[in-house]
């Protein structure tokens, strides 16, 4: 899970071996809580793994609230010696993709979390102060989900909405979509100007790939290439040759 992803490649997929961790306040540096001990780890793991494998036939818990469930466990442990806060979330993702909710891959939980860090320690704390009562955790993650389902929902609105657009810009013939995207983009925000590197990354294709349509862009009399320094060129709407404005 975080091959190649820690500062010491070492640590990837290890189980710590001591109780020197705490988990602390990104903010202000305060102790949040101390997981437990090390020790605890080998048989936390095996009840983990056969809580999230198979389902009690004497009790029902929704797969959602699970799911939230196994990240605030693995969180709360804290059992490997770095990564425990992505693997968490990770396991999160794959534990509702195999209850079948497949659109939970295109929703960005974790950039959610990250601007609202100081809300999802609070409910590590909240919940070790009362009791162990994880109400606290599964409240903030189901806001977190809410606000991930709406951000995806105005995303696909926002992409829907250009690609109707973009079609507009293709009725006027020898324009492919990627050039009425950035014709779109442009005839809505003119003060725009869009760089290979901007086409590059905007649809994943090589620089090649992206000259050559801001360059055909430019022969039709769409756009207009200017200087921006002495080694990029951007490109702007051409005062005229609008289709269909």
């Amino acid at each position: 899970m975080t091959e190649k992803t820690l500062v010491n490649p070492d640590d990837a997929g290890r189980f710590r071996t001591n109780d020197k961790v705490v988990v602390t306040d990104m903010v202000e540096g305060d102790i949040v809580f101390t997981p437990p001990s090390y020790k605890e780890i080998p048989e936390f793991i095996e009840t983990l793994c056969d809580f999230f494998n198979n389902d009690s036939p004497n009790t029902f818990i929704h797969p959602i609230i699970k799911g939230i469930i196994v990240h605030f466990m693995l969180a709360y442990m804290h059992p490997f010696v770095d990564g425990n806060g992505r693997t968490a979330r990770t396991l999160f993702y794959w534990y509702m993709l195999k209850e079948n909710y497949k659109l939970t891959e295109y929703m960005s939980i974790s950039r959610v979390i990250a601007k609202s860090k100081s809300s999802y320690e609070k409910a590590f704390r909240y919940t070790e102060n009362d009791g162990n009562d994880m109400g606290y955790f599964v409240a903030y993650n189901l806001r977190v989900l809410e606000t991930s389902f709406q951000k995806l929902r105005e995303y696909i609105q926002r992409k829907q909405q250009e690609k109707k657009a973009a079609s507009t810009f293709m009725m006027a013939g020898n324009i492919n979509y990627r050039q009425a995207i950035v014709l779109q983009r442009l005839t809505n925000e003119p003060d725009t100007i869009f760089t290979v590197k901007d086409v590059q990354e905007l649809f994943s294709v090589s620089s090649m790939t992206a000259r050559k349509d801001l360059s055909d862009l430019v022969q039709q009399g769409y756009l207009e290439e200017i200087a921006i320094n002495n080694v990029t060129r951007g490109y702007i709407m051409a005062p005229l040759k609008i289709p269909f404005a």
